[in-house]
């Protein structure tokens, strides 16, 4: 899976109950490492049994459009972590960096390849000519 450090805005840090409410379904399978990039301390860390979490809660609100049965853009969910301790001495405004495992990578290519009206330029290996007029 593809790694992806996410530094989200919509949290809620709580140094004094070792919480962390995240405004994003997060599922625990997913979750790799929460780090305070403040202070350089590292919260949680899967597969470390020093940086292990007292509990995992993650939630899915799914609000379903009348007109499309879809799910609508304000589907998201909440995730709360809570640490075994470690958050003493820490603030609430700390910025905190939550790293990932997302289902796909994503790959974005450089502006080169793309021609003047923003398609993606493909050519065989025979022809550099861009014939697509």
């Amino acid at each position: 899976m593809a790694q992806t450090t996410s530094y989200y805005d919509n949290y809620v840090f709580t140094p004094a109950t070792a919480t962390l409410v995240i405004n994003q379904y997060i599922p625990q399978e997913r979750l790799v490492s929460v780090v305070n990039t403040t202070r350089g301390i590292t919260l949680f860390k899967v597969g470390d049994p020093v940086f292990t979490l007292a509990s995992f809660t993650s939630t899915v609100s799914n609000q379903i459009s009348s007109t499309t049965n879809l799910p609508t853009s304000a589907s998201k969910g909440v995730t709360t972590v809570v640490f075994n301790g470690g958050t003493s001495g820490m603030l609430a405004t700390d910025k905190i960096t939550i790293t990932v495992d997302e289902y796909a990578q994503r790959t974005v290519p450089v502006e080169e390849l793309y021609d003047p009206v923003g398609k993606q330029r493909v050519s065989t290996p025979q022809s550099m000519i861009d014939t697509d007029f």
